[in-house]
């Protein structure tokens, strides 16, 4: 058992728990932004936890990958008012939310899928492809909607809490 990987799988849970019970909601679209800052810390620990020494190609996919996932996320919490492309009228932030996490979902996807690849690590891989498809059921499936932080904190948290819990130290 890995008590690190669990418990931050489980902090990962515990705060899109805490954003789905509209605990961020005073922030407006910087939940966003902060939502991202936390997910990147967590994930750069999970990462700690479970490759102490990554190479150093690794490491530069990881960096582009949340330095894109920050600064995405920064231009659509703050400058996408100004952008008419970004929020089409008649859309509130609320109903981009699964696009945005969708986002998130493809961007940290695409880097753990690398990582598992070339570090013939099979459960990145696994989760990783996990990833990749759960991102297109937060853009299609209207059920999401309404409950996407939920659904991505048991996308991103649960796969970690179960790998801690069933993997050997």
């Amino acid at each position: 058992m890995n008590l690190q990987e669990t418990v931050l799988g489980i902090i990962i849970f515990v705060v899109f728990w805490a954003y789905q019970g509209g605990y961020a909601n005073s922030l407006g679209t910087s939940a966003w932004f902060l939502g991202a800052i936390i997910l990147t810390v967590l994930l750069w620990l999970i990462g700690k936890v479970n490759m102490p020494k990554s190479p150093a190609d690794i490491k530069e996919v990881w960096k582009v990958g949340m330095i894109l996932l920050l600064a995405g996320t920064f231009i659509i919490s703050y400058l996408g008012p100004f952008l008419g492309a970004v929020f089409p009228p008649g859309v509130t932030p609320a109903q981009l939310a699964p696009m945005v996490l969708s986002l998130w979902l493809v961007i940290i996807g695409g880097a753990l899928f690398v990582t598992g690849w070339k570090s013939q690590n099979g459960f990145a891989t696994f989760i990783a492809v996990f990833w990749l498809f759960s991102s297109m059921h937060f853009v299609t499936a209207v059920s999401t909607g309404p409950n996407s932080y939920l659904h991505f904190g048991f996308v991103v948290g649960v796969p970690y809490i179960i790998h801690g819990l069933v993997r050997k130290k």
